[in-house]
């Protein structure tokens, strides 16, 4: 995250070459703004790890109520309450998600 500035400068440069990756359950990205811009290709996993390359902001805020505890508790009995149900969920779950969704990948 960088100021206007500095986030013009880096897109202008690295920009294509950057991806920002976004959890449904992360909660940072979605903190009021204060005078900073995201930089790079967004890539939104959704609650059950699905990759959503540019989602709108209606099919984010969608994702996070269907991520909500009820829901939740509903994915973990469909994967049998596997610990990784809910590790994959944390930041250390971003690199399988990227692996999983290799070929879904879509880029501008």
């Amino acid at each position: 995250m960088f100021d206007a500035a500095a986030a013009r400068l880096y897109q202008s440069t690295l920009g294509d070459q950057t991806f920002r990756f976004e959890n449904n359950a992360d909660v940072v990205p979605k903190v009021p703004p204060l005078k900073y811009e995201h930089v790079g290709h967004h890539l939104y996993f959704d609650h059950f790890g699905n990759q959503i390359p540019a989602p709108s902001p209606s099919e984010m805020a969608d994702d996070i109520v269907d991520g909500t505890f009820e829901n939740a508790v509903e994915h973990l009995k469909a994967r049998n309450f596997e610990p990784e149900a809910i590790w994959d969920h944390g930041p250390q779950g971003y690199v399988k998600h990227v692996f999983i969704n290799a070929n879904a990948r879509a880029l501008p």
